[in-house]
């Protein structure tokens, strides 16, 4: 079984992406509506369809005035972020 060194991780933030420095740690939630759609002649049998999904990102870290990637982030902003398991060296999940 692979291990990912969950060290190694590294936030990105921006059009350009920019390291966010000091962060302790970061995690993702993903969830998709699931939608019965059985009808009546199905046999019996359930069926089902994905709906709608959404997703939200948390990050911890310690904060640093003179970060340039903690600066982009700011309330209302829209933003891109990568986010690194492993270090952002090729080949590593991402």
């Amino acid at each position: 079984m692979a291990v990912i060194i969950g060290y190694k991780g590294i936030v990105k933030v921006g059009a350009t992406p920019t390291v966010m420095c000091e962060v302790q740690n970061f995690n993702i939630d993903h969830k998709a509506d699931v939608l019965d759609t059985t009808a009546l002649g199905s046999n019996g049998c359930r069926t089902f369809e994905r709906g709608l999904s959404q997703w939200s990102v948390n990050i911890t870290a310690n904060f640093d005035p003179s970060d340039t990637g903690q600066a982009l982030l700011s309330v209302g902003a829209t933003v891109a972020i990568e986010l690194f398991v492993g270090g952002d060296a090729t080949g590593n999940y991402k």
